[in-house]
């Protein structure tokens, strides 16, 4: 599994898919499927067909099987089942099926905002796909309102990279709603503090100046 992990970190995905199906097939066939090292490989080989590759249908069996394991052995509120189960909400936003999404992704926030916090990386993660399926579903106030409770989270954790995203999103979704102005003023105001902290060539300084 580490090795599969770590030809994902060096960008070499067809290694990383290779060394993944077998991190998960070795287990699989030698402790069962529902086996937690069966159930991780198979959650990660599942990540990269959906990150890596954008293979949604081969994906979907794979990541709801690891959901199912882990919530049937670790608990409904574990946060690797969570984990899993935002990926089963990634595939149905990507493949369209956004009323589906949207639910699935209440469902998760609010898991997410009881058993971890609304502090937790896992709970901002929720926030941030549940304001893509609403933007996708055109309710862009909806989605801005969602950010916004992130940027107001992420000043109170103190995560400065996430406090940024959500600037950058609020500004997106101030342009959906034909407000240009306001975004214009919201990223500069944001730009050059995060040029000077992080560098002007910043992967976050420069995504915000595209806008």
């Amino acid at each position: 599994l580490d090795f599969g992990l770590t030809f994902i970190k060096l960008s070499q995905l067809a290694e990383a898919g290779r060394n993944l199906r077998r991190a998960y097939e070795l287990p699989r066939d030698k402790l069962g499927r529902l086996n937690l090292d069966t159930l991780a490989a198979e959650h990660e080989l599942a990540g990269l067909l959906i990150i890596g590759e954008g293979k949604f249908e081969e994906a979907e069996p794979l990541i709801r099987e690891a959901w199912q394991g882990r919530q049937q052995l670790l608990g409904a509120t574990n946060r690797d089942t969570i984990d899993s189960l935002q990926g089963c909400d990634i595939i149905l936003q990507q493949q369209g099926r956004l009323v589906e999404a949207e639910q699935l992704g209440r469902q998760i926030l609010q898991t997410c905002e009881q058993a971890l916090g609304p502090d937790d990386t896992l709970t901002m993660d929720a926030l941030r796909n549940l304001s893509g399926t609403m933007s996708q579903l055109g309710d862009h106030a909806q989605a801005e309102q969602l950010v916004r409770q992130g940027l107001t989270r992420s000043r109170r954790s103190g995560n400065r990279a996430q406090e940024l995203w959500c600037l950058d999103q609020i500004a997106v979704q101030r342009v959906l709603q034909a407000d240009p102005q306001g975004a214009e003023k919201l990223l500069a105001e944001a730009v050059p503090p995060a040029a000077s902290e992080f560098g002007p060539d910043a992967y976050i300084v420069l995504w915000m100046d595209r806008i």
